[in-house]
């Protein structure tokens, strides 16, 4: 019982630290990771609930970067 105690606690981490590190990608370096940010807006759930609405709004704008509005279109 321990052991799935101490294993599900260390999942959560596991998921606050990746949620933490999608979020920083995706406000610091959303023009230099561009590849990255197309595979987040291509598969939207990996992005943290609170900050998806943000930016999908914010790939189906951005007009610099035209392949942003294709992702979105297709992950839905």
């Amino acid at each position: 019982m321990s052991q799935y105690v101490y294993g599900e606690a260390q999942t959560k981490e596991r998921v606050k630290l990746l949620q933490s590190e999608i979020s920083n990608l995706l406000s610091t370096k959303w023009y230099t990771e561009r590849q990255a940010v197309y595979n987040l807006l291509y598969f939207p759930a990996l992005i943290p609930e609170d900050l998806q609405l943000k930016y999908i709004l914010k790939g189906t704008s951005n007009l610099y970067l035209p392949f942003f509005n294709i992702h979105l279109a297709f992950a839905y």
